[in-house]
């Protein structure tokens, strides 16, 4: 999907619970993500060497319900970080985007 594609259909996968508060489009967003650093990976898009805690990092990554190309491994969203619909463009919270919630979990892995 690209980025300023409209989902239609109600998130299941990785966006599950969440829709824009805005425009009611259920993505694809911009979201304030949290996990290893993209930038370790080789052409091949593999780590290369051991990693540590300090190659956790946040940063923005475009996902759909199906996912983003924008990371790699384990991932979550962070609640208080910045989310944008790439619909309508509306910024706030990505805890603002989430209009059912399971609290057994947050974002994605």
């Amino acid at each position: 999907m690209t980025p300023n594609a409209v989902q239609v259909e109600k998130n299941k996968n990785c966006l599950a619970g969440m829709a824009c508060p805005s425009c009611g489009s259920y993505g694809a967003f911009e979201l304030a993500t949290e996990g290893l650093d993209p930038r370790l990976t080789n052409s091949a898009g593999v780590i290369e060497g051991p990693t540590t805690e300090r190659d956790v990092i946040q940063y923005m990554a475009v996902w759909s319900d199906d996912g983003s190309f924008d990371t790699y491994g384990d991932t979550i969203f962070v609640d208080e970080g910045n989310a944008v619909c790439c619909h309508c463009r509306h910024e706030g919270k990505v805890k603002d985007f989430y209009t059912e919630r399971d609290n057994s979990s947050s974002g994605v892995s």
